[in-house]
C-alpha cells in the first residue's frame, strides 16, 4: 500500500478512509489481479471490509498507475458539501443495509510517473475489457 489515511469531517461528524496505491504495467511474474482490501469501521461501530480488484492489464507496458478508493458513510463525508450537492438525488427507499459511498479514481501514466491522467470514459474500451471489482461485505 502506497498511502492510507482516515479523514475526520467536522460538518457530518463522518469519516472518510482514502487508500492510494501505486502499480506498473503487466509483468510476467506479477499476479494477475491488483487487490485493495481494507477492513473499515462504521459509524456504528460494525466493522466492514471493502474488497477493490484491478486487472493489471488495465494498464499496457510501460505505463505506470496509481488507483485511489475513498470511502464514506454518506455523499458530504466522500466528496464535501458543494460536490455532493452536484450530485442527483438519491434514490426513494431504503439504501442498503451497511452500504458505504465509493469514489474509484484510476490515473495513468506513460511518462514513468512524471506526469498522469484519469482514466476516463475516453478509456472506456479498456475498462469494458479489463472491469474493476468492488465488494463490501459485513
Amino acid at each position: 500500500m502506497l498511502w492510507l489515511a482516515e479523514v475526520g469531517d467536522l460538518s457530518t461528524g463522518g469519516t472518510r478512509t482514502v487508500a492510494a496505491l501505486r502499480w506498473d504495467g503487466p509483468a510476467r511474474d506479477a499476479t494477475d489481479i491488483l487487490s485493495i482490501d481494507l477492513d473499515l469501521v462504521r459509524q456504528d461501530g460494525t466493522p466492514q471490509r471493502v474488497l477493490l480488484e484491478i486487472p493489471r492489464e488495465i494498464l499496457t507496458a510501460g505505463e505506470t498507475g496509481v488507483v485511489l478508493l475513498s470511502v464514506a458513510p454518506d455523499p458530504v463525508t466522500l466528496l464535501g458539501a458543494r460536490e455532493a450537492s452536484l450530485l442527483a438525488p438519491e434514490p426513494r427507499g431504503v439504501l442498503v443495509s451497511g452500504g458505504q459511498y465509493v469514489e474509484i479514481s484510476i490515473m495513468v501514466s506513460g511518462d514513468m510517473g512524471r506526469t498522469y491522467s484519469e482514466l476516463s470514459d475516453l478509456d472506456e474500451e479498456r475498462l469494458k475489457k479489463h472491469p474493476i471489482r468492488l465488494v463490501m461485505y459485513d
